[in-house]
């Protein structure tokens, strides 16, 4: 090694609370999201006030240059831990480093987590695309906990007309001018009107699917910490609301439709594709680079309705254990309920 070349000298170690440092390396590294920024670790702290945050801090000569954040908390008295809750993924932050140093700096991080997680009851980390060296740290320390995972991106960097004209399938640009015929407006609101409009519609949609519904509570939460960071998306005729979607933004780089609800009325009138119409629109406006659209929970017709706006399926890696204990104590009670 050239002796002018930068040690390869990193220590990773844990660490409570939010880190000063955590935007900065955000910004720096070019495969984070928004579920990876501080604020949405301060949004899941005010809706989740009994969880810990936590992170794995890498420095360098005393210099931060990764950082892997993580919640912990207790369910059936068991600690658990998950990077992060209610994203589409978490997982580690770091700046850019020569190739050599890269995969020791993840491999710091990572296995400082691994160690943690042993202790441990629970633990789901997911990641999305990343740099080889992050993969093949994560693949090394939890590979035999490996499971399917997914979500499906929009690229907006070729702007609405691209999108409208050569991404959008025939079929969805005439349920976008039908719901328009039809009178279906959107708007971006605030308020506990709008939010309780949106959840309510949000309840008919988990129990057609069959997911377990976040609070209004929360969902108010996250809300009002995000501040302009979230927003309300309502598409309405004649005074009555058919679909609801809060959608969060780290303001620079990506749009996420987060929580949704449809009122199965509001399929005859087109009210989602004109609600996601006018969404898609307004990111390629504020150059937002693009739209993470979610998992389809294993439906085809939902993954059907993202792929008709040019969506691409994009695989993750997700990391899960759970001990035989807990997994009996969570089969029990889920049965327990289910007989009452």
């Amino acid at each position: 090694m050239n002796p002018r070349e930068p040690k390869l000298s990193f220590q990773a170690q844990l660490q409570t609370g939010s880190p000063e440092d955590w935007e900065s390396l955000w910004k720096a590294d070019p495969h984070a999201v928004f579920f990876q920024h501080p604020a949405w670790a301060s949004a899941l702290t005010a809706a989740f006030p009994k969880w810990s945050l936590h992170s794995v801090v890498l420095t360098q000569e005393g210099e931060p240059v990764g950082l892997l954040p993580y919640f912990e908390f207790k369910k059936l008295g068991a600690r658990q831990i998950v990077s992060l809750p209610f994203g589409t993924y978490g997982g580690p932050v770091q700046k850019p480093l020569p190739e050599d140093f890269a995969g020791a700096a993840a491999e710091a991080m990572v296995s400082c987590l691994a160690n943690e997680a042993s202790r441990l009851a629970r633990f789901e980390m997911t990641v999305g695309p990343t740099s080889n060296a992050k993969q093949a740290a994560l693949l090394q320390h939890f590979g035999n906990h490996q499971e399917p995972a997914h979500t499906h991106l929009i690229d907006l960097s070729q702007g609405f007309d691209h999108l409208w004209n050569k991404a959008y399938d025939k079929e969805t640009r005439t349920c976008v001018r039908k719901a328009e015929r039809e009178g279906v407006t959107v708007s971006v609101e605030r308020g506990g009107a709008a939010l309780d409009e949106l959840h309510r519609l949000y309840l008919i949609q988990s129990q057609a699917w069959g997911t377990a519904p976040l609070d209004r509570e929360v969902l108010g939460r996250v809300m009002d910490t995000l501040g302009e960071r979230a927003s309300l998306w309502i598409a309405k005729r004649q005074g009555q609301t058919y679909v609801g979607v809060l959608t969060l933004t780290d303001g620079e780089k990506e749009i996420i439709p987060w929580v949704s609800g449809t009122d199965p009325e509001g399929r005859r009138f087109r009210a989602s594709h004109i609600l996601y119409n006018a969404m898609i629109e307004d990111a390629c406006n504020r150059g937002y680079a693009s739209m993470n659209f979610g998992s389809s929970a294993g439906n085809p017709g939902i993954e059907a309705f993202k792929v008709s706006f040019g969506a691409e399926r994009t695989e993750l890696l997700k990391f899960s254990f759970e001990a035989a204990w807990l997994s009996k104590a969570r089969r029990l009670k889920g049965a327990l309920r289910g007989g009452r």
